[in-house]
């Protein structure tokens, strides 16, 4: 870890800088790349310091101010490939971050669900609502799914938990299936992947594998029409 750099992205950072700091006029894209940054610094360390701030970031919500409200999905996704850097292939064995219960809220991430309240330094900027965006009290996961899911695979990437691999199973129904975007699923079985390593096999079988058997049945029904 490299003090100097952590200082110097912190300034792009509001999250890890003091209350009583400033605001600083800064691009949407130098806060994206910052929040990057920090997580191929502390890459692998499982800081629990950085490791609450960026968990916290993926959930950020828009907030009063107009720039907070804009660009969102970029910015969450960001936060989540960091975190899942600086908890790379760490799973659950980070002593120094157990009580986060990180799976935990980056599930919640992924699925949606009723909002937690807002902690650490950023409280009281998000204490109000934003006057442009109205998401209610539910996880807006259109914002906070692809990063959650990205940081779950690099966290558990190698470990071969199964239980955190079944989270990313594709829906065996077409009623569920219709609930997730296919990016997400996309994503989903990316992650899937990463966790389970060493079961992945360079074969046509097993890609067909993780294809739903309600995908199935229905191409195998356009197939027959088609003849």
């Amino acid at each position: 870890m490299d003090v100097t750099t952590t200082k110097m992205l912190s300034i792009h950072i509001d999250a890890l800088l003091p209350p009583t700091s400033a605001e600083l006029d800064l691009p949407h894209s130098a806060q994206v790349a910052a929040i990057l940054g920090v997580g191929l610094v502390y890459q692998g360390t499982a800081q629990r310091r950085i490791t609450e701030v960026l968990l916290s970031e993926i959930g950020r919500p828009p907030g009063p101010e107009m720039e907070n409200a804009v660009n969102r999905e970029s910015y969450s996704l960001a936060a989540g490939l960091a975190l899942g850097l600086v908890m790379l292939e760490h799973g659950n064995e980070a002593a120094s971050v157990v009580d986060l219960k990180i799976a935990d809220q980056l599930y919640h991430y992924m699925v949606g669900g009723q909002t937690k309240p807002q902690t650490g330094t950023q409280k009281e900027k998000f204490k109000s609502p934003s006057y442009q965006i109205k998401e209610g009290d539910s996880v807006n996961i259109n914002v906070t799914g692809p990063g959650a899911t990205l940081a779950l695979g690099l966290m558990f990437m190698k470990t071969n938990n199964t239980s955190v691999a079944a989270w990313f199973d594709a829906p065996d129904t077409q009623f569920l299936l219709d609930f997730i975007r296919p990016d997400f699923l996309l994503l989903r079985l990316l992650s899937r992947g990463l966790i389970m390593w060493d079961s992945i096999h360079p074969s046509t079988d097993w890609v067909e594998s993780h294809i739903p058997a309600i995908v199935q049945q229905c191409d195998s029904s356009t197939q027959g029409l088609k003849q």
